[in-house]
């Protein structure tokens, strides 16, 4: 997929996208300009939160990357999925069995 078509659908869906290297480690995220201004105010305000909003805040930052975690997890696991069932059907094209007489 280019990068224009990522940016579109990101565009469209309001999602991020999180950028993995080849051992599936997160590298970089990409997401709107608007999300990214967001997310700098918030941290700004941190210095002028309580003790209480600052534990809800640390609460929904660990819910976000979690979930962000268990979605990243999922398609790992779903592409490994495709490759097993891609696999088995290869191994079975492989071999045929025909009767002995």
């Amino acid at each position: 997929m280019d990068l224009k078509k990522l940016i579109n659908f990101i565009e469209k869906t309001g999602d991020r996208c999180i950028v993995i290297n080849d051992k599936a480690e997160p590298q970089y995220v990409i997401l709107s300009f608007g999300a990214y201004e967001k997310l700098i105010e918030n941290t700004g305000n941190i210095k002028e939160l309580t003790e209480d909003g600052l534990l809800e805040k640390i609460n929904k930052d660990v819910a976000l990357w979690k979930s962000v975690q268990d979605k990243a997890k999922l398609e790992e696991l779903d592409v490994a999925d495709k490759e097993e069932k891609k696999q088995k059907k290869e191994d079975n094209e492989s071999y045929y069995f025909e009767p002995v007489d």
